[in-house]
């Protein structure tokens, strides 16, 4: 935009036959203060439609519980069981982001990056806690047609179970330090910390 602003804009359209169209966005900007210290920030939405396997993925696995071996099926939300056990059919997982910062350069060796980040994620998709199988259940997969319905001990389906928020901040700095005419050598420490 000038000589000290940035601004970076994006969009992205996306149609799933099975879950409709959706847009979505990012806008960040940075602006130079002075030749050493630069504002930044970002806000933006995302979108991630259930993958091919979350949503018709059928598996049996043997599990250990408290020293007991278990029969565990995962069954897609479309199954007569999931159903019966009350899925719901599969929603994308959407998220909102905002991130703040700042950079500093006070010698021309060393940089120095802060940033606070805030990411909202809606509708995660994660398998429910697994479901013990009563007689009524069994029942219900007899019916269904579930092969090895009496060796299922509980069972377990994808959901949209969680929203989530995410905060934290990042720290980044680098210094590079030349060595006469040997070269140079780049230090970097990084720091994380969310909740």
């Amino acid at each position: 935009m000038t000589d000290r602003w940035f601004l970076d804009l994006a969009t992205r359209f996306e149609n799933y036959r099975m879950f409709g169209s959706k847009l979505v966005w990012k806008a960040a900007t940075r602006y130079n203060l002075t030749d050493w210290l630069g504002l930044r920030g970002s806000i933006g939405t995302g979108f991630r439609a259930p993958t091919a396997g979350q949503i018709n993925m059928t598996q049996t696995s043997i599990q250990t519980v408290g020293g007991v071996q278990l029969n565990v099926g995962l069954y897609p939300t479309s199954n007569a069981v999931a159903q019966y056990l009350g899925a719901n059919p599969l929603k994308p997982e959407r998220s909102k982001n905002h991130s703040v910062g700042f950079t500093l350069t006070p010698a021309p060796n060393f940089t120095l990056t802060v940033d606070a980040y805030r990411i909202k994620l809606y509708d995660q998709l994660y398998t429910c806690s697994q479901i013990v199988v009563t007689s009524a259940i069994k029942q219900a997969m007899v019916d269904a047609g579930i092969v090895g319905a009496d060796s299922i001990d509980r069972i377990q389906f994808y959901q949209n179970a969680i929203d989530s928020t995410t905060e934290g901040l990042d720290m980044v700095a680098s210094y590079r330090a030349d060595w006469l005419d040997i070269g140079s050598t780049n230090l970097t420490a990084a720091f994380n910390t969310n909740s």
